[in-house]
């Protein structure tokens, strides 16, 4: 049984580092707003653009004053770039 075990969490390791998260961006084509805060630890700026480069026409906007779950820890900051990013000519 143990070996069992150990074969199958092998192959969800395996599994796990060979999806490439970054691939399914291609797809979006919805106008698209990524939201990072400057010292976001967990999703940094440099992950962030990694992201809004893989969404075409993605916009990305950098929040000096706000934590990770950004809509919540600075509701100002993040309304504001909403705003501006889905106005007619944001």
């Amino acid at each position: 049984m143990a070996e069992l075990h150990k074969a199958s969490d092998i192959k969800i390791v395996e599994s796990a580092t060979r999806y490439d998260g970054y691939l399914p961006l291609r797809t979006i084509e919805a106008p698209t707003l990524v939201l990072v805060r400057v010292d976001d630890t967990l999703t940094p700026p440099s992950e962030a653009a990694r992201i809004a480069d893989g969404i075409g026409g993605a916009t990305m906007a950098v929040m000096p004053e706000a934590g990770h779950s950004s809509n919540t820890s600075s509701r100002p900051a993040s309304t504001e770039s909403c705003s501006i990013s889905c106005s007619p000519t944001g």
